[in-house]
């Protein structure tokens, strides 16, 4: 995506697939954790003219397991791979500069039926979604990935 020109978040084409680029949480103006994912963060997010769409990211760093056979990772192994990777899918609604993503199915069992919000940036050359304010540690904060598009929309 980067280089394209008159976009805004009402108007960027969401259809295609996007690539991760950084993963951040920002307090007002002041990005208070940049490597939120850690660094080299991977990730795709995929959305379909249906209006349905899919989630995977995985943080940096991630350390393989001993054995080459995942039934043979000890539970610490598992228990890690577990909480440095994410992923969900289910149908998906645009307002403007608002998307909301409605969870069928996600790797962290407790947000299934969920629906998370994200609102669209365009900053760059590149798509922002970012989460509304919330509370961590009783500071308000907004987590904001930047992606790149991988694939053009079709719409």
């Amino acid at each position: 995506m980067s280089g394209y020109t008159g976009e805004t978040p009402e108007t960027i084409d969401l259809i295609g697939s996007w690539r991760l680029v950084a993963c951040e949480m920002w307090s007002g103006d002041t990005c208070v954790e940049p490597f939120y994912m850690d660094r080299d963060p991977t990730g795709f997010i995929h959305y379909l003219p249906d209006g349905r769409m899919c989630f995977v990211g995985a943080n940096g760093g991630r350390a393989p397991a001993a054995s080459p056979d995942r039934r043979k990772t000890t539970d610490e192994e598992a228990a890690a791979s577990a909480r440095t990777f994410n992923g969900y899918a289910g149908p998906y609604r645009r307002d403007g500069a608002v998307v909301v993503h409605h969870l069928e199915i996600s790797g962290f069992e407790n947000d299934k039926g969920l629906d998370y919000v994200r609102h669209i940036g365009v900053e760059g050359g590149y798509l922002t979604l970012s989460s509304p304010p919330m509370k961590r540690d009783g500071e308000t904060v907004v987590l904001k990935l930047t992606w790149d598009r991988i694939t053009p929309g079709v719409g």
